[in-house]
């Protein structure tokens, strides 16, 4: 399962030959650092999702296994955007807002690691830009606003 968390004592994301580097360069993009990944797909130890490259916003996700000191390529997102939110909750992946290269966005979406794809969810209703995102534990039915 794909959950944030910090990296267990002893283990870092720098291997010993110093870490891999990552392609494209980018600003504006969202990353998130958590555990193990579940067998059938890629660890997700530490993504690199969307941004912007200096000429387009992007779509693009990279994952991170400090084990194989490499980058891989996960399912690109629904959308471009860069400057959103991002968080996992109930094993999703979600991004929010952000800014996709023409307009403030209000639109959300998440990833599915075990689907191994990107889902569409209720947008937010108003345009937000620059935002994080925190995990509120309690919540009744974060499946209820999933759009299907």
């Amino acid at each position: 399962m794909f959950r944030a968390h910090t990296l267990p004592a002893g283990l870092s994301l720098v291997s010993e030959a110093g870490p891999a580097p990552i392609s494209p360069v980018r600003s504006g993009s969202a990353a998130l650092a958590g555990e193990e990944g579940p067998v059938s797909t890629p660890h997700l130890w530490h993504s690199q999702v969307g941004g912007f490259d200096g000429v387009d916003r992007l779509q693009t996700v990279e994952a991170y296994s400090p084990a194989a000191n490499e980058w891989h390529t996960v399912p690109r997102m629904l959308s471009p955007r860069s400057n959103f939110g991002i968080e996992v909750v109930d094993d999703w992946l979600f991004a929010v807002g952000g800014f996709n290269g023409f307009m403030t966005t209000f639109n959300a979406e998440y990833y599915d690691e075990k689907a191994n794809e990107w889902h569409d969810v209720q947008d937010m209703g108003i345009n937000r830009s620059a935002l994080s995102c925190c995990v509120v534990p309690g919540l009744p039915n974060i499946r209820e606003y999933v759009a299907r």
